[in-house]
């Protein structure tokens, strides 16, 4: 057996824990294109009160960190950001209605909340769009 060279490994990007920043970015990259009455009220929503809601409770947390594999961890995601979507019925109708109405916003933007969340427990790195 051979040693491995560090000249090889230079290619290897290390994880990075995101900033706020990048989690706009994301954000937009995947949701931009959608025309909101009040972009700036539901881009607060929908990427810092809704993420910070589903941080502060510390059972979908454990259940997310502690969980033996992604998929379990992203059913437990999933199921928590469908019943905080629930709360925006009559307060947000238009974010609630995109959500209950559009499978393929639902799907993404489950997606972009649990990538968001694995890749700050600094599990692995957030799956492409």
């Amino acid at each position: 057996m051979y040693p491995q060279s560090c000249w090889c490994r230079w290619w290897q990007s290390k994880p990075e824990l995101d900033t706020l920043e990048n989690i706009l970015n994301a954000f937009n990259q995947r949701f931009g294109d959608i025309d909101w009455t009040d972009k700036d009220k539901v881009n607060q929503i929908l990427t810092k009160q809704l993420p910070a809601e589903m941080k502060a409770d510390k059972k979908i947390m454990d259940a997310i960190t502690t969980s033996p594999d992604k998929q379990n961890a992203k059913i437990s995601s999933d199921k928590k950001v469908e019943e905080l979507m629930q709360q925006y019925l009559f307060t947000q109708t238009e974010i609630f209605k995109k959500f209950s109405t559009d499978q393929d916003f639902q799907r993404r933007y489950k997606e972009f909340i649990f990538d968001t969340i694995w890749t700050q427990q600094n599990k692995q790195p957030p799956v492409n769009p």
